[in-house]
């Protein structure tokens, strides 16, 4: 029997969300909140994409589950699909739309995540590939807002072996969604490594450490930018902000994520242009070019400042 020790500790005082799909990572959270004692505080939410035959099977499972635990349970359904594009980035926005609303209309302060460690290193190994930077590498954020939804993920410390050990011994099964052995998505590519990887010598445990230092590492950087941000940055007229070009004077990193808030308070735009696009706009301004344009804002050269407009 697997004894796990208690991630939660719930604000006695609030009521929270359980995004439950029925894998085994979302079944365990659920059968450990009971276990600690929360299910008075607690709703459960699936949502139902629609994308698989078994789909309407797997919610009345998820529901029945529930109801023998004595959890209320919501169910959502994907009823304006439009399966052009990133059909995973879609399917996101429509569940976290789904959440908004229901924690919303409930009253309901976060939405548990089971996000486990292999979450962690699979995220860390993908943005690898792609040459991620700092924040790109670092672990995923225990708390964090994601799409207006406030996202609580207590399970980042446990691997899920150990969750589908844990829930050996439960009194339910969990869904197996045949998506989690479908090659053509990045992530199940990565996730196949994980033996290879441990004979190599590559332990999970040991990467999802490395994963947490890089995102301490990257708090501390932000913090300081953040401080010096309130000296190099000021806000002008409606739509302009002033960039000190005595930023070039601090380490690159620090210029990179200076010129990325500088952007957001002059755009609203919640996404920096990518690294080598703010790399080159750094060298534009060492160089004193009078005009450039760099996501989505238009750079004017002013005295011991550039002068940040959004574009009409």
């Amino acid at each position: 029997m697997t004894k796990l020790t208690n991630p939660f500790l719930l604000k006695s005082e609030l009521k929270y969300a359980v995004a439950v799909s029925g894998g085994s990572d979302s079944l365990a959270m659920l059968m450990m909140l009971v276990e600690f004692g929360y299910q008075s505080q607690i709703t459960v939410l699936h949502f139902n994409h629609k994308l698989r035959p078994e789909s309407e099977e797997e919610a009345l499972e998820v529901e029945k589950i529930c109801e023998g635990l004595g959890v209320p349970c919501i169910v959502g359904h994907w009823d304006d699909q439009a399966l052009e594009g990133n059909l995973q980035q879609q399917a996101r926005q429509a569940r976290y739309s789904f959440f908004k609303r229901c924690c919303d209309e409930k009253n309901l302060a976060e939405v548990l995540v089971a996000h486990t460690q292999d979450d962690v290193v699979e995220t860390m190994l993908m943005r690898l590939g792609r040459g991620s930077g700092l924040t790109g590498l670092s672990a995923m954020a225990e708390r964090s807002t994601a799409l207006d939804v406030a996202v609580f993920r207590p399970l980042l410390g446990y691997s899920r072996e150990e969750l589908q050990q844990y829930l050996a011994d439960k009194p339910v099964d969990f869904i197996s969604d045949p998506s989690n052995d479908n090659d053509k998505f990045f992530r199940i590519r990565v996730r196949k490594l994980k033996g290879h990887l441990h004979n190599a010598g590559l332990d999970y445990q040991h990467m999802a450490s490395s994963a947490h230092a890089l995102k301490r590492a990257d708090e501390a950087l932000e913090f300081f930018t953040e401080g010096l941000a309130n000296q190099l940055i000021e806000n002008k007229e409606a739509g302009q902000v002033a960039l000190s070009t005595d930023l070039t004077f601090y380490p690159q990193e620090v210029q990179l994520r200076l010129l990325a808030m500088a952007l957001l308070q002059c755009t609203g735009q919640g996404m920096a242009p990518r690294t080598s696009k703010r790399q080159q706009a750094l060298q534009f301004m060492v160089q004193g070019v009078p005009k450039f344009t760099l996501g989505g804002a238009i750079f004017l050269q002013g005295s011991g400042a550039y002068i940040i407009e959004k574009q009409p």
